[in-house]
């Protein structure tokens, strides 16, 4: 329920310019790591990578919310979930908020390739 009242109080933002939402590695430096940016009311997604030579689009993602079962009292937080529908094994992304942070996980090929910051730009 957090991430969905996080999500809810982005969305006037996120109407008005793009990207307005975003996430980013912050333990590979501000020159380095991945950067997903995220789309017109949380519909989609682009991955980045920055270097030294500049950005490059990795993938573009859509993006649904999903419950998944948390605890032993069967109750189901509501994540944001990214993927590339053409690539099932390529990148996607699950976003959560907890202890007062929306963070992502981003993986590819099934396999986490980092934890994200996210925040307002």
């Amino acid at each position: 329920m957090k991430l969905l009242l996080a999500l809810v109080a982005l969305i006037p933002s996120l109407a008005q310019a793009e990207p307005a939402f975003w996430c980013k590695d912050i333990s590979s430096g501000p020159d380095h790591g991945y950067t997903v940016n995220f789309g017109s009311a949380l519909r989609y997604a682009s991955v980045s990578t920055q270097s030294i030579a500049g950005p490059k689009v990795l993938a573009e993602l859509s993006c649904s919310y999903t419950a998944i079962a948390e605890g032993h009292d069967g109750s189901n937080q509501p994540y944001l979930s990214c993927k590339d529908a053409t690539k099932p094994a390529g990148y996607s992304i699950l976003l959560s908020a907890a202890g007062g942070k929306i963070t992502a996980t981003l993986y590819n090929a099934n396999k986490v390739s980092a934890h994200l910051l996210c925040g307002r730009m």
